[in-house]
């Protein structure tokens, strides 16, 4: 099992990634002409938040300006042996990953899905070298013609209700499956919940729509129960925190990482990336 970390610059631009090259999509307007709440009919009783309206005025650039990050992250998790050719990305959002993700493996039939039609809008535009085939599509609902090499999920899988549910459906759909979620379920997050000090999950529920809150035996189990085989695993701890109170505690556990880097994640947060095989 292995511990990625991501390093910042003081100004919190990803190190060795142009500054221009993350503001330049992270100024992209997000508008919703022509959606409706109708989008959800079914894919909303799956999910917390509404991801026409609600999600998107709450977190305007959609985590653009995370993306490049997120792919270098990612990357680490992919074998150089695993030869991608067929590439689905699920709920894709605003696609930049996807695009990425599709240069970095060369893969030559890249399919990004998505329940909103103003994110695969956006998908589009960011896309100028039509790398990628964008579909507005619900994924329990979504039929492909073959099975694709790698399916990813970056950041939904805490989103769904039925999370099993979801996994069983990607599987079908690829031969290898790559997570990322957040670890929520932390020793600092149970310490502050216990003495009433703040809640974070409530926090993430309401900012970002999460349902679940896991920690890495609650992901384990879970792929167990899909019969998924883990291949490759990354811890990854918290970026830099916008608000000063929660950047100072992630600094103040940074020193956890002198003996162990994955004992400092499960204290104080992070991120789980992993490769499982269907």
């Amino acid at each position: 099992m292995e511990i990625l970390l991501v390093e910042y610059s003081i100004c919190g631009s990803i190190k060795n990634t142009p500054l221009g090259a993350v503001s330049q999509y992270s100024q992209i307007p997000m508008g919703r002409q022509g959606e409706t709440e109708q989008t959800f009919k079914h894919f909303g009783k799956i999910i917390a938040m509404d991801y026409v309206k609600e999600y998107i005025e709450k977190n305007p650039t959609m985590h653009l300006e995370d993306s490049l990050m997120k792919v270098n992250q990612i990357i680490q998790v992919i074998p150089p042996t695993l030869k991608v050719k067929r590439l689905l990305d699920v709920a894709c959002g605003a696609g930049l990953i996807t695009i990425e993700l599709a240069k970095k493996l060369n893969s030559t039939n890249n399919v990004g899905v998505d329940i909103s039609k103003e994110m695969i809008k956006k998908a589009k535009l960011l896309d100028k070298e039509k790398l990628v085939k964008w579909k507005v599509a619900d994924i329990f609902e979504y039929k492909a013609a073959k099975t694709f090499d790698l399916v990813t999920g970056i950041d939904i899988l805490e989103h769904i209700e039925n999370d099993k549910e979801f996994l069983k459906t990607v599987s079908r759909l690829g031969k290898f499956i790559l997570i990322r979620t957040p670890l929520e379920k932390t020793g600092f997050s149970t310490f502050l919940r216990k003495t009433g000090i703040y809640d974070p999950w409530k926090d993430t529920e309401k900012r970002f729509g999460h349902i679940h809150h896991y920690d890495e035996q609650d992901l384990y189990s879970l792929f167990k129960s899909c019969n998924l085989k883990i291949v490759k695993s990354v811890s990854v701890p918290l970026a830099k925190r916008s608000k000063l109170i929660w950047e100072i505690f992630r600094l103040l556990f940074y020193p956890i990482a002198l003996f162990s880097l994955e004992k400092m994640v499960k204290v104080s947060g992070g991120f789980k990336i992993i490769l499982l095989k269907t």
